[in-house]
């Protein structure tokens, strides 16, 4: 899934209250359904939004892994329509503040007119045309997953460097040594981070910390590692174990500072003795 897609698409969903009234949907022309689909973001009725779209097999995803978004003023300030028999092609320019303007595709299903994505679509293509890309994630539900999950890889990278500059500053004040237990590693770089929220990864289904000290470091001077860069710090996992929740990958901070995402293979690598 592009990423890019998934962060345009992901802001969109953020307009949860928009400036419009609810309406009663309406598909009987292609402008319509244009509106009603607008609308129903703006209520940030997911399902509402699906009905619009033609095989809406992501409407019930997108309304479970949408973020909750905040009010901001939208207004539709310019819509065409240029129709060729069952089918039509909507201009639409909003304002959300900054101006957007994009293009949606509709055609006749029945008695009702319905928003539709080219089942070949070029995904790239959606990062300058969001709505096209809401308009292809209602059917294509992966998108939002794919969005979500890089979303919370993302933020247990940013978890793991708070720890690891924590830990760093711990060491500057102890004598440049390691001089912490494994179990209670958290409490000792605790004043030094003051933010209990990120020892929890946010795929994690529990709250108890996701990260370990490496139990080799205990109590050694940092002067006496071989390789700082190559050497786990912390971990994501338990007792010497990543745990791969990303995808097949889990997050690791080095001794020099610096954190990655590594796999299985890359695990086989990794420096753990000092």
């Amino acid at each position: 899934m592009n990423l890019k897609l998934g962060t345009a698409i992901c802001a969109l969903c953020m307009l949860s209250s928009l400036a419009f009234a609810q309406q009663k949907p309406d598909y009987s022309t292609p402008e319509a359904t244009v509106r009603t689909f607008m609308n129903a973001f703006s209520n940030a009725d997911f399902v509402a939004a699906g009905a619009c779209v033609e095989n809406p097999i992501g409407a019930k995803t997108l309304e479970e892994t949408a973020p909750k978004g905040q009010k901001i003023t939208i207004a539709i300030d310019k819509l065409t329509v240029t129709a060729s028999g069952d089918t039509a092609t909507v201009s639409i320019t909003i304002k959300v503040p900054q101006v957007l303007s994009d293009e949606l595709k509709v055609k006749r299903v029945g008695a009702e007119w319905k928003l539709y994505s080219d089942t070949n679509a070029d995904v790239n293509a959606f990062n300058s045309h969001p709505l096209q890309g809401l308009v292809y994630a209602m059917s294509h539900p992966q998108v939002f997953v794919d969005a979500r999950n890089r979303a919370k890889q993302a933020s247990c990278l940013s978890n793991l460097k708070q720890i690891c500059l924590g830990m760093m500053m711990f060491i500057q004040d102890n004598e440049e040594a390691f001089k912490i237990k494994p179990l209670t590693y958290k409490a000792s770089i605790m004043p030094y981070i003051k933010n209990d929220k990120i020892f929890v990864c946010p795929s994690s289904p529990g709250t108890n910390p996701s990260y370990s000290f490496n139990a080799n470091l205990a109590g050694l001077k940092a002067s006496k590692l071989s390789s700082p860069a190559t050497t786990v710090l912390i971990y994501e996992g338990r007792t010497g174990k990543l745990n791969f929740i990303h995808d097949g990958s889990a997050c690791v901070g080095f001794a020099d500072g610096h954190c990655k995402m590594v796999n299985a293979e890359g695990a086989k690598s990794l420096r753990w003795a000092p």
